[in-house]
């Protein structure tokens, strides 16, 4: 019979979980299947020159049961020379405030706390020890629920950094490994309370599944979410490319698709692009129920303006002729420029550059500079020079026009989502807005017939899309 050691050996090698000199973070809470797991790695470390650190949250639900979980983790770290990091936070006091269960309050701090110490103590893989029982338990759960071919692939060996050596074994061959090795371990009394969904699905519903219908069922459902996963893996290679075709701007806090584009793809292409854009915006989230990803169905056949708000604060807007993806990101800062020269904006990776140029140096055709370049009458367009985002009461000029405008109404007028409002740019040359950013310059300042020197400033790194 193959021994627990080598079937873990054997997962890390088929799904190529760990390289030679990884730097692994354990998560262990105490409980018998992060024991194993951290007993099993300290058995691999020399075969791939593995460094080892353990983490441990504390969540505050149990004490002082809570406490001892700490403490044995501790001292079980140090046991074999380990880095130990622990955390408390108020999972109770915190899931309440932001209107989350504290199950999944629970999950979202605790990768929050690995992804930190990854940061600051340079970890490249993070152990999680969920089993091949917890695989086929959320298979069900999900399918409770109601749930997409992602939610039904259930447990994924690997995401990003966060890897699961356990996912092939069963927790009755950790039991059988613990006790074959007197290794002690933690019993999470919570764990046996079936007014807890998951809890109700173990001790119930799966007997009474394996009694009636089939006793390899776990097995089945560990096959069909394996089936499913490598399935949703080659879809989302697909929804990556069909995403990268349709985005005119693709970053970290805004996702702008093209409609005409998007509504013309099949139903189940949109539910995946849709997920996937959520994803990018907030990849701790739970994948977006079907209820959230009709909303934004929806958004089609709406008016411009009309918005969906998402969980983790992301909002789906309809433009004109665009679907944004956004995590609004206000900056209320406002940042001074030393022009002309290149200024960094440290943080926001926005870059602003001015060069004094002569009118002969100027384009033939002004209409046809692009929209993150304008250029000033150097004689009007006088320091302090600053950048910020908008302010209630703001007025401007924009070039053209003779009378000064709400800076509101020229969003309006200029079909500015109202998505993308709050991060527009606006340089401002003493207290006057002389560019709001991308759109239109300020009427007072531009380049005349008899203008000598000239101001020419191109910004770079902004993540609104015009």
């Amino acid at each position: 019979m193959e021994s627990l050691i080598e079937k873990v050996r054997f997962t890390v090698e088929k799904r190529e979980l760990l390289s030679s000199g990884d730097k692994v973070l354990v998560a262990l809470s105490g409980g018998a299947d992060s024991v194993a797991l951290l007993h099993l790695l300290v058995e691999l470390r020399h075969d791939y020159k593995l460094e080892l650190g353990v983490a441990h949250l504390h969540h505050m639900l149990r004490c002082p049961e809570c406490d001892e979980d700490m403490e044995f983790t501790h001292e079980l770290a140090r046991s074999y020379g380990l880095k130990f990091f622990s955390k408390s936070v108020d999972v109770a006091s915190l899931a309440k405030s932001e209107g989350l269960s504290e199950e999944v309050c629970g999950r979202v701090e605790r990768y929050r706390f690995f992804e930190e110490i990854c940061k600051q103590e340079g970890f490249t893989k993070v152990a999680l020890g969920h089993t091949a029982d917890d695989r086929a338990e959320t298979f069900l759960l999900n399918l409770l629920r109601g749930s997409a071919t992602s939610g039904l692939a259930s447990i994924p060996y690997r995401r990003d950094f966060f890897v699961r050596p356990l996912l092939d074994s069963y927790r009755e061959e950790i039991l059988n490994y613990l006790e074959e090795h007197r290794f002690s371990y933690r019993v999470d009394s919570s764990n046996y309370d079936v007014r807890i969904r998951r809890n109700k699905v173990r001790w119930e519903l799966m007997p009474y599944l394996r009694e009636n219908y089939n006793p390899n069922l776990k097995k089945v459902l560990n096959r069909t979410a394996e089936v499913l996963e490598a399935d949703v893996a080659a879809l989302g290679e697909i929804v990556e490319g069909e995403i990268r075709k349709l985005a005119g701007h693709l970053g970290d806090s805004k996702i702008v698709l093209d409609l005409a584009s998007f509504v013309g793809y099949n139903l189940s292409l949109k539910r995946a692009i849709i997920r996937t854009c959520f994803s990018k915006l907030s990849p701790r989230s739970f994948p977006l129920s079907y209820q959230s990803v009709m909303r934004v169905l929806s958004l089609g056949g709406s008016r411009t303006g009309a918005r969906v708000e998402l969980p983790s604060g992301v909002v789906v807007e309809r433009g004109k002729d665009k679907l944004i993806f956004s995590l609004p990101r206000t900056d209320n800062s406002i940042h001074k420029l030393d022009l002309p020269g290149e200024c960094e904006l440290e943080g926001l990776g926005i870059d602003v550059r001015g060069e004094v140029i002569n009118l002969r140096d100027l384009p033939g055709d002004l209409k046809a500079t692009p929209p993150w370049t304008a250029f000033f009458d150097l004689e009007r367009f006088s320091p302090p020079y600053r950048l910020r985002t908008r302010k209630p009461g703001d007025r401007f000029k924009p070039l053209g026009m003779e009378t000064e405008k709400k800076l509101s109404d020229f969003f309006i007028d200029s079909a500015v989502p109202k998505i993308l409002r709050e991060e527009v740019l606006l340089l401002l040359s003493g207290e006057k807005i002389a560019w709001v950013v991308g759109y239109r310059p300020h009427h007072d300042f531009r380049v005349r017939e008899d203008s000598e020197k000239i101001m020419k400033v191109v910004v770079s790194g902004a993540s609104y899309y015009l």
